[in-house]
């Protein structure tokens, strides 16, 4: 999304200027594939925090 100012005289932005900002919606990805990646970090946060209650408990 572009906003101009009046009097301002911003050239577009060339191809080289970057990578295109970040989109976080695909919409391309299937729904399952979302509850994956939730499992898996759950997953591995449940395992993180035990290994951590571990060691604090020894």
């Amino acid at each position: 999304m572009a906003v101009c100012f009046a009097g301002s005289s911003n050239p577009p932005p060339s191809p080289e200027a970057g990578p295109p900002p970040m989109r976080f919606d695909n919409d391309q990805r299937p729904a399952w594939l979302n509850w994956l990646f939730l499992g898996i970090f759950l997953w591995s946060s449940w395992q993180l925090a035990g290994f951590w209650f571990q060691q604090l408990h020894r």
